[in-house]
């Protein structure tokens, strides 16, 4: 990626335009499958998360550094199809006979018109190139956090979804319809015993795993709105199933005990759940306290009300009120200011007294 932006900074302005579109899509078209390369070693040597935030960080880094050049990436590319010369040679093999008719049948005629080769233009933009990459690889991430997190509420979704599209009768209105919603409920795989066993144990996924989980989305991406946005359709997602799985208790013979015995949490306890568990929602509140303790300070150290100075430019002493901080502050930068200690101003006033003394 480095070698990439930096050959580019340096064509930028010596050569042509149509020169640099050209070398630009070749370079970052290599840049893509390189970092793609790696990113499929990473995953193999430690963990496909862990390729895929690699790949995501990298495609970030390149699409925020072609955005400043001032150049049109897309690059138009004129190819050959030779498709219809296949099947025009073809069906001259199968008429050699009306090779050299004189009618409109003339295998020879029929092969020069039908077998020419047709001229295709593709539009290759560099940028959407990178944005299609950058939008699969982040699809892909959310997927696979999503499984590592809750994998086994997943897979009995999957199980139970294919359990009543095989039972759903073909004619909805047939008697055997309301036997079909007992199905599931019949299955000894979707007890209420082991459904709630299967809650808890993708519950104690949740608390294990999300905090490691965005561990690495910090060491990889080191910048918070990205990890936020990308942790979004993460979360929606483990929402998403939790509520699947209660729709798919409610409208399948489960009783009201049965949901009791299985205690499936609402969409409102899952959230409750994920921020309890989710390290960047307590660096948010504990950056925000640390932000309300820093203005609740400064608001207390510049918040009296009137200060009073002692004026020595004539012989009565004068009151004079300030600004408040708040006025100030609206204005210009508030800068403290040195106030002298109470014994000195106490010898300034016996230095003058002293001096009006002597004058008189």
């Amino acid at each position: 990626v480095r070698r990439t932006l930096v050959c580019l900074s340096r064509l930028y302005r010596c050569v042509d335009r149509p020169i640099f579109q050209g070398l630009s899509q070749e370079a970052l078209k290599l840049c893509i499958q390189s970092v793609s390369h790696a990113a499929g070693k990473i995953s193999a040597n430690k963990t496909p998360i862990d390729g895929e935030l690699f790949e995501i960080k990298h495609l970030l880094i390149l699409r925020e550094q072609i955005a400043p050049f001032r150049v049109d990436f897309t690059v138009k590319e004129t190819s050959l199809d030779f498709s219809k010369v296949k099947t025009a040679a073809f069906g001259l093999l199968q008429k050699r006979k009306q090779l050299f008719s004189m009618g409109s049948n003339n295998a020879l005629l029929e092969f020069l018109l039908e077998g020419t080769p047709q001229i295709k233009e593709h539009l290759l933009d560099s940028r959407k190139e990178v944005d299609r990459q950058l939008k699969s690889v982040c699809e892909r991430y959310i997927k696979d956090a999503v499984h590592m997190l809750v994998g086994p509420l997943i897979t009995f979704l999957d199980k139970a979804q294919s359990l009543l599209a095989q039972s759903t009768p073909a004619t909805p209105q047939s008697p055997e319809s309301t036997k079909a919603s007992y199905v599931l409920r019949q299955s000894p795989w979707a007890s209420p015993q082991q459904i709630s066993s299967i809650i808890q144990e993708t519950q104690r996924l949740i608390k294990a795993k999300l905090a490691v989980l965005q561990r690495s989305m910090q060491l990889y991406l080191s910048n918070r709105d990205t990890e936020f946005i990308i942790f979004r359709p993460i979360r929606n997602n483990i929402i998403q199933s939790f509520v699947k799985l209660e729709q798919l208790l409610t409208t399948n013979g489960y009783s009201t005990d049965d949901m009791i015995i299985t205690s499936c949490p609402s969409a409102e306890q899952v959230s409750i759940l994920l921020s309890s568990a989710s390290i960047l929602a307590a660096e948010g509140v504990a950056s925000f306290a640390a932000a309300a303790r820093k203005i609740s300070t400064s608001s207390s150290v510049d918040g009296s009300t009137v200060g009073r100075k002692l004026s020595t430019m004539s012989n009565k002493s004068e009151l004079v009120e300030q600004p408040k901080a708040e006025e100030v502050a609206g204005q210009m930068e508030v800068v403290p200011a040195e106030v002298p200690p109470p014994a000195k101003i106490e010898e300034e006033q016996v230095a003058e007294t002293q001096t009006q003394a002597n004058s008189e």
